[in-house]
């Protein structure tokens, strides 16, 4: 559908439709079915001259049924566009969070309508010039380029999150511990793939959004660790006491993640007095071990017990392709008729 993308997340890409002759609402379309055909995935895309507005396009999309999950700005006259962002919640532009959207909101600018038309010199002054690039691309002038995949993908990351949805709701705390003991030791081999440690720990939980009439609940919690590590061992150990300690019971949960933060190059850390090299050498010679069995023989062939055997929490993949090639129970059949 086009030559230059930018994957922004595992749901998530920026396409560049520049020199696309064709209507770009009938080509969202058309990329909608495809994906919809090949993957069995439902999918909605925004459009807009911008990273940011193509965002707030997405939100509308997504929210308001009539437009079948394609939005796009250009199908919009100036007063018609202030009137949508008028009804759209500051909190909804990219990269505002809920901090800043309370500061925000102190200065009077509670719709993204009013974020738009702020004064762009009172904006870098208060809150710095990564917003004011914003509203320059709520106003349509693209500030963001798309980056390169590969050179993306290059750079270390400064946080890595594991997370996902649940296949049904989850009540007890002993299946939360192996969801996120599964997810903690993901996000650790992520972490060993790029070389670094991690110096904090976040884990968080939270009901169904989605079913208002059910109790609802979310709680996080941040751990810092008294010296990086990569080590599974030890991470699965703070993500564990962390579930435990936000985990309320009486609640049907949906989705549990971690993330690991304050990232920095490993061997790059203060030493502690007691915590001798040898200690450090023996947990890099075991999580090399461990990486390269999971590589050699597939995911989970070694992994702690605290991630339990057969896990009745996963996530569902009905829609899920087979894995022709590297699942041995998964391979295609052919037949032929003599």
């Amino acid at each position: 559908f086009t030559p230059h993308q930018e994957i922004y997340s595992i749901d998530e890409c920026f396409l560049d439709l520049t020199g696309i002759p064709n209507d770009l609402v009938a080509h969202a379309h058309r990329m909608r079915k495809r994906i919809k055909q090949y993957l069995g995935l439902p999918t909605c895309v925004g459009i807009g001259h911008s990273k940011t507005l193509a965002k707030l396009a997405n939100h509308i999309a997504k929210k308001r049924l009539h437009y079948q999950g394609v939005f796009s700005w250009s199908h919009c006259n100036r007063l018609e566009a202030d009137a949508l962002m008028a009804d759209i919640d500051i909190g909804e532009v990219w990269g505002v969070g809920r901090r800043l959207k309370i500061q925000l909101e102190q200065f009077g600018m509670r719709s993204v309508c009013d974020l738009k038309y702020a004064q762009t010199s009172l904006i870098r002054k208060r809150f710095g010039v990564v917003l004011e690039r914003t509203v320059h691309e709520l106003n349509g002038v693209s500030c963001l380029t798309l980056e390169d995949t590969e050179e993306h993908q290059a750079v270390r990351k400064h946080q890595i999150i594991s997370s996902k949805s649940f296949g049904k709701p989850v009540h007890q705390l002993d299946e939360l511990r192996q969801a996120i003991v599964s997810y903690v030791t993901r996000a650790a081999e992520k972490l060993r793939q790029q070389d670094s440690w991690c110096s904090h720990l976040l884990v968080y939980l939270r009901t169904n959004p989605f079913a208002p009439h059910h109790p609802q609940y979310a709680k996080s919690i941040t751990i810092p660790l008294l010296m990086g590590t990569d080590d599974t061992r030890v991470l699965a150990k703070h993500a564990s006491a962390g579930i435990e300690h936000i985990y309320r019971p009486g609640f049907a949960y949906k989705k549990a993640g971690v993330m690991l933060f304050d990232l920095h190059p490993a061997g790059h850390d203060q030493g502690d007095l007691f915590c001798h090299a040898p200690q450090r050498e023996r947990s890099s010679q075991l999580m090399q071990v461990m990486d390269r069995l999971n590589h050699e023989y597939g995911s989970n062939t070694l992994r702690l017990a605290a991630a339990g055997l057969r896990p009745q929490w996963t996530m569902r993949s009905s829609q899920r392709s087979p894995n022709y090639t590297t699942a041995w129970n998964e391979l295609a059949l052919a037949c032929a008729n003599r």
